[in-house]
């Protein structure tokens, strides 16, 4: 999602826990074999109609199965931005594919840290 709206040069703020995202402060919903959007948000009194991003004919193209080179493409332009940046890969998960990064000169003890 976060590279979607880099892609598309779009202002998309997410906030994601597990399954359970918020998008812009105007709706959220969970994941899991499909995006289920369950609860809008709007001040009282106001009559503004969100767009859901998931309906949107250019998140359709961009997951589409005819573009999965685009993605892969921005996913290595990412991890080359983050390397530059000087940051370490920390962990990448399988069933997510989202990658964790930390800066190089953190002083972040991990001498402790179990491993899951």
């Amino acid at each position: 999602m976060k590279l979607f709206s880099t892609d598309e040069k779009m202002n998309i703020e997410i906030n994601q826990c597990c399954n359970v995202f918020r998008i812009n402060n105007e709706y959220s919903g969970y994941i899991d074999d499909s995006i289920r959007v369950i609860a809008y948000y709007r001040r009282v009194g106001e009559n503004k109609k969100y767009s859901i991003i998931f309906n949107n004919e250019k998140w359709l193209k961009y997951t589409d199965k005819n573009n999965q080179l685009k993605r892969k493409t921005s996913y290595k332009d990412k991890r080359s931005k983050n390397i530059k940046e000087n940051r370490y890969e920390t962990e990448v998960f399988l069933k997510t594919s989202e990658e964790f990064w930390m800066l190089n000169n953190s002083k972040l003890d991990t001498s402790r840290m179990v491993r899951n």
